[in-house]
């Protein structure tokens, strides 16, 4: 899955946005959110004390928003961080933009749009999964997978729409699928449909990266990028896919894609992050809070993006990780290791 689970951080800030990052370059201006207005408690001593001690906690980056209103934004927040798993949730509301637009359908199989792994092609069954299969991790097809380093299911075990797993083969053949209908790389596309409208202080083309495995064709896209560019996706998501008035994508999109397609009812409790999760819509998690569920955008290391009402301010998370892509400042890669 996406590491070890974190420890939840109680605190007293009730109904606000969080976002969690993992960088590795010491904080640099101008702010990235200067549009937004300062809540009165700011950063104040309450707000502060509610939150925790980022060091404890192992946080290099944090911003809170309440209200529309920024209450706290510390640590190394214009660093550009490899946001894992986060990249699967940002690439759900580059679909609902694909989807809106008649590029693609979410009914589509992927013998209909003429789509294969050339390094282990796909049997006539597993050509049958949708596009809507792979975005809710029930397509079936378990294939080795660039990015993921548990265990899968064997081979044929499960037919499309069968049953839950969390996938690396079809969260990365969605990056392809959605390359392959538009005719532009990720890193366009993120920066034409999200940079632009959002106005992304930090992204660039050039911040999506691409590995891949033996016995698969499908790359998994690396997508590094801010915590203060991620606040704004977060914003987007929590304002029903609108941005300063400007609509970016619908609000049924938003309620589609946020909405849990699996959870505890359907398929095995542990399958959601070892229970950590309840549900999974189409890349968000979800987690009932208070009567109500919460989504998450949730990144193996600590990237962590909640765009809603959040109870707890702080999870713990690891601040160094062997192997992985350092950090990269805004505009240039930082010195040193990860």
């Amino acid at each position: 899955m996406t590491g070890t689970r974190h420890s939840t951080r109680a605190a007293a800030i009730a109904g606000l946005i969080a976002l969690i990052a993992i960088g590795g370059c010491s904080r640099t201006d101008p702010d990235g959110l200067a549009f937004l207005e300062r809540a009165g408690d700011y950063e104040s001593e309450a707000v502060v004390s509610a939150v925790g001690d980022r060091d404890e906690m192992r946080v290099d980056a944090m911003i809170i928003v309440r209200d529309g209103q920024l209450l706290y934004r510390e640590g190394q927040v214009a660093a550009k961080i490899n946001t894992h798993s986060v990249r699967k949730s940002l690439i759900a509301i580059l679909y609902g933009i694909a989807i809106e637009r008649g590029l693609i359908s979410l009914d589509q199989t992927l013998e209909e749009i003429g789509f294969d792994d050339t390094g282990s092609p796909l049997t006539e069954t597993e050509r049958q999964a949708t596009i809507r299969d792979l975005m809710t991790a029930r397509s079936g097809i378990y294939i080795e997978a660039s990015g993921q380093n548990w265990d899968r299911p064997q081979r044929y075990s499960a037919q499309p729409g069968e049953e839950f797993f969390y996938n690396n083969w079809g969260f990365n053949a969605l990056g392809e699928i959605l390359e392959q209908q538009t005719g532009q790389p990720l890193g366009a596309l993120i920066d034409e449909w999200l940079g632009t409208p959002l106005d992304l202080q930090h992204f660039s083309p050039a911040d999506v990266d691409y590995d891949s495995v033996e016995g698969s064709s499908m790359r998994q896209y690396v997508i590094y990028m801010s915590a203060d560019d991620l606040m704004r996706i977060g914003l987007l998501v929590a304002n029903g896919g609108e941005f300063q008035g400007e609509r970016i994508v619908s609000q049924d999109w938003i309620t589609e894609m946020t909405a849990m397609h699996s959870s505890a009812e359907t398929d095995p409790p542990e399958m959601f992050n070892n229970g950590f999760f309840d549900g999974y819509g189409y890349l968000w998690w979800g987690k009932q809070q208070a009567g109500s569920m919460l989504i998450a955008a949730d990144g193996w290391g600590g990237q962590i993006l909640y765009p809603g009402e959040v109870e707890a301010a702080g999870r713990a998370a690891k601040r160094t990780h062997q192997g992985r892509p350092p950090a990269r400042a805004a505009g240039k890669d930082c010195e040193g290791g990860p």
